[in-house]
């Protein structure tokens, strides 16, 4: 394990606490070339458990998904295609993102336009979205876990329910550029 170092305000230089791994202010830079280390390409995407600050997820170009143990910087997963080892049918990962309860799932999004929803238990993958004729760049689930929006390189929005994944519930398409990023508000 690596042992924490006190931080100091660059600005005021009063002690700070120090930020653990469900804050993502990860100060020291070994547990970040150890993440780094592990992916073999750029990583994209890293995600804070929402009620577990012990563990994280990330994913990279390297096609892989990865859920640590943040209390050692171990691996608990690495996932590439439905559970294996690093597939070329993943593609390269632009995002992670937990779903807001219970971080039971995780959503990445992908170069081969495609959501996958995925059990953190298992490391399985639960379900497959695809809609995307290009990139997709971003997915998030909603407050309450029940819906998905996703955007990409195909200027498109497509908003989907968890529970009907063969087809969104809508999509917008009039974006005049590539859609990079999106977000619920909070408790909606």
């Amino acid at each position: 394990m690596i042992a924490s170092q006190p931080l100091t305000d660059n600005v005021t230089g009063r002690a700070q606490r120090n930020p653990n791994c469900g804050d993502l202010g990860i100060a020291q830079i070994g547990p970040i070339k150890i993440i780094d280390a592990e992916h073999i390409n750029s990583v994209d995407g890293i995600s804070a458990h929402p009620t577990n600050e012990m563990e994280f997820a990330s994913c990279s170009h390297d096609q892989t998904l990865k859920i640590w143990d943040a209390t050692k910087f171990t691996l608990k997963h690495d996932i590439g295609d439905d559970g294996k080892k690093a597939s070329t049918a993943l593609g390269g990962l632009w995002s992670v993102a937990y779903d807001k309860q219970a971080g039971k799932t995780l959503l990445t999004a992908g170069s081969k336009g495609l959501v996958k929803i995925w059990d953190t238990t298992s490391g399985k993958c639960a379900a497959t979205l695809n809609k995307h004729t290009n990139f997709c760049y971003k997915a998030v689930f909603d407050h309450d876990g029940a819906y998905i929006a996703s955007v990409g390189a195909d200027r498109c929005m497509n908003y989907w329910d968890v529970r009907k994944t063969k087809e969104p519930v809508w999509t917008f398409a009039d974006s005049p550029s590539t859609l990079l990023g999106v977000d619920f508000l909070p408790n909606d």
